[in-house]
C-alpha cells in the first residue's frame, strides 16, 4: 500500500480507451465504503456522461479543455438534502435547517469518499485528477446541474487510462514533514525553516533556483491573489448562506 500511494499523482492526459461501466461502477461502489460521518453518506456523486455537459464543465472550470475528453467525469457534492427530505416525508416532522457544523460534516464526507474513488482507481490502472474549479461560478454550476437547496459541488474528478508520458512522469515532491507536523499544539515554523524546506523540495525537483521568496512570489501571485481565487471565495461565500 506504501508503494502504490508513493505512485499516485495527478494525471490530465488520458488516452481514448474507455472506462467500461463495469470499472466505473466498480469504483464508485467501492468507494462508498469509506468512513463516513454516523454512517450517514452525506453526499452525492454526479456521474457526468453527457457530452455537452462535459463540454459546459470544461468551460466553466477555467477552461480546461482535458476534462471533456476525460473518459470518467464524476461530480462529487456534498449533500445535506437527502437526509432532511427523507425525514420530514417519513418522521413527519418540522425539521431546522442544515447549519455550518452539518455542511462542514458533508463537505469532509464527501471529499473522503472522492479520494477513496481515487485510491481505487488508481489500483486498477486508471489515472485521476482533482478539479477544485468547480467551486466556482457556483450559480452556473447549482442551475447546470440541477442541484438543490443544500447541496454543494465540492470537487470534480476526472478519470481515465493515462498516456506513457503521464506514466513517466516524476510525481511531483512533498514538504518534509516536520513542515507540516506539530507535536500536542501548533507552534509557528520559524523563517530560517521555511527557507530550509522549501529549497530541499526545489531541489529534489531540478528548481533548485526557487527559494522561499521566489515560492511565496510565485504563488501569491499565480494563486492567492489570482482572479479565480476571488471568485471561488465569492461562490462559497454564497453556498455557505444557505447555511447561516
Amino acid at each position: 500500500m506504501i508503494e502504490h500511494i508513493k505512485t499516485l499523482k495527478s494525471t490530465r492526459l488520458f488516452t481514448n480507451k474507455p472506462v467500461d461501466n463495469q470499472t466505473k461502477r466498480l469504483i464508485l461502489e467501492e468507494a462508498t465504503l469509506a468512513p463516513t460521518a454516523g454512517n450517514m453518506m452525506m453526499y452525492a456523486m454526479l456521474d457526468v456522461v453527457d457530452q455537452d455537459l462535459k463540454d459546459k464543465l470544461s468551460v466553466s472550470c477555467d477552461n480546461q479543455p482535458f476534462i471533456n475528453t476525460a473518459p470518467m467525469v464524476v461530480v462529487f457534492c456534498s449533500d445535506n438534502h437527502r437526509f432532511n427530505e427523507g425525514a420530514q416525508h417519513f418522521y413527519q416532522a418540522n425539521l431546522r435547517d442544515p447549519g455550518p457544523g452539518d455542511f462542514l460534516l458533508a463537505v469532509s464526507d464527501t471529499l473522503i469518499v472522492a479520494h477513496h474513488a481515487v485510491m481505487i482507481a488508481h489500483t486498477l490502472g486508471l489515472g485521476s485528477c482533482y478539479i477544485g474549479d468547480v467551486l466556482e461560478n457556483y450559480e452556473y454550476h447549482q442551475e447546470l446541474l440541477n442541484l438543490p437547496p443544500h447541496v454543494m459541488p465540492v470537487c470534480m474528478v476526472v478519470f481515465g487510462y493515462p498516456t506513457d508520458t503521464q506514466k513517466a512522469r516524476t510525481k511531483p515532491g512533498r514538504f518534509d514533514l516536520d513542515f507540516v507536523l506539530h507535536q500536542n499544539t501548533y507552534q509557528s515554523k520559524a523563517m530560517p525553516l521555511h527557507q530550509d524546506i522549501i529549497l530541499k523540495r526545489n531541489q529534489a525537483m531540478q528548481l533548485a533556483h526557487i527559494d522561499a521568496s521566489a515560492y511565496y512570489k510565485d504563488y501569491v501571485n499565480r494563486k492567492y491573489n489570482s482572479d479565480f481565487m476571488a471568485e471561488m471565495n465569492r461562490s462559497v461565500a454564497a453556498m455557505m448562506k444557505q447555511f447561516l
